[in-house]
């Protein structure tokens, strides 16, 4: 008797041999000191992420489960301000170690986003960057489009859309912004881990990296 396969089963089947796949990848390093800009004032725990412009283009992840584009950004851990999640979970899944700087708004159930600076010699000519080893089972592509030729329903939360543009019309350029120094996203994890805590901040605008 032949068994028959139905799509929704082989997707789940090539969904597993993914992860197999992938399990394979380096283990992510400890995540770099929390940079945040000291015009920006300190923010409650709060899960949060970033908006990093590049000319007119931003940067946005795809999720490798949904295909659905997103924001860097995440869960907090417990103790944690809002401006170190959007730090730490923008460098667990792209590999960046970004400035935090101005408050953008707050999406539903209490979502932070934030205008976060990244340099590096990427500009809106780079049409992707290469996805971090250790973020390959969360992250299929890491992409630097323009925000307004995308639809709501490419969007993980498609509600969110609208306001995710106005809040981009009020970023400013990494490309444009001089003041960090490089900072190349790792594609694999380090020899050894780093000790700093994620929750240590660092005042770059006083010329700390």
């Amino acid at each position: 008797m032949v068994r028959e396969f139905y799509p929704s089963r082989l997707r789940f089947i090539a969904f597993i041999g993914v992860l197999l796949a992938l399990g394979c990848s380096e283990p992510m390093p400890s995540p770099p000191a929390c940079r945040v800009a000291d015009t920006v004032e300190p923010r409650p725990t709060a899960n949060a992420g970033c908006i990093i412009r590049y000319g007119n283009h931003m940067l946005m992840l795809r999720h490798r489960v949904s295909g659905k584009l997103d924001l860097p950004g995440g869960t907090a851990h417990t103790g944690e301000s809002a401006q170190c999640t959007a730090h730490r979970e923008t460098f667990e899944e792209t590999g960046l170690n970004v400035e935090v700087r101005q408050h953008l708004g707050t999406f539903e159930a209490g979502f932070e986003v934030y205008e976060c600076i990244a340099s590096g010699g990427f500009s809106e000519q780079d049409q992707s960057l290469p996805v971090p080893d250790w973020s390959r089972t969360e992250v299929s592509e890491i992409l630097i489009q323009d925000p307004f030729a995308t639809h709501a329903k490419q969007w993980r939360f498609p509600p969110q859309h609208l306001t995710m543009l106005d809040m981009f019309n009020r970023t400013r350029d990494s490309v444009a912004d001089s003041s960090l120094s490089p900072q190349i996203p790792s594609t694999e994890a380090p020899p050894t881990a780093t000790t700093e805590s994620p929750n240590e901040v660092i005042s770059t605008e006083n010329g700390g990296h």
